[in-house]
């Protein structure tokens, strides 16, 4: 059970998450409609905005001593592209195969796909 302000910032929380449609080249009639996505215990508690400038500060503090770190900016492109190669190669189509597959196979192609 929630308590009072717990039920305020979710209802607000369902406010901020609510889906306006409008139709292209109409904007200005306002929506015709709107929804909420279909999530199941969509409730995602509201961040207040010094919390939210704090989280954002730390960003850009770590970004800019990264990047005063680094020798070159093929530093930052090499982990990228590295990253991305691993992932392409290894872990989505170990992913597909579980979604696909998983339930259905042997225990050891189960526990090697998982290991990938």
């Amino acid at each position: 059970e929630r308590t009072p302000s717990e039920a305020a910032a979710y209802l607000e929380n369902q406010r901020a998450q609510e889906v306006h449609v409008y139709e292209r080249g109409r904007e200005e009639w306002g929506s015709f409609d709107r929804f909420l996505p279909n999530v199941t215990n969509s409730y995602v508690p509201v961040m207040s905005r010094v919390r939210r400038y704090l989280y954002t500060i730390g960003i850009i503090i770590v970004v800019l001593v990264v990047s005063c770190c680094l020798p070159s900016i093929l530093v930052v492109w090499s982990f990228a592209g590295s990253t991305t190669c691993f992932l392409i190669a290894f872990v989505f189509p170990a992913a597909a195969w579980i979604r696909a597959r998983g339930d259905g196979a042997n225990l050891f192609k189960q526990l090697a796909a998982w290991l990938l």
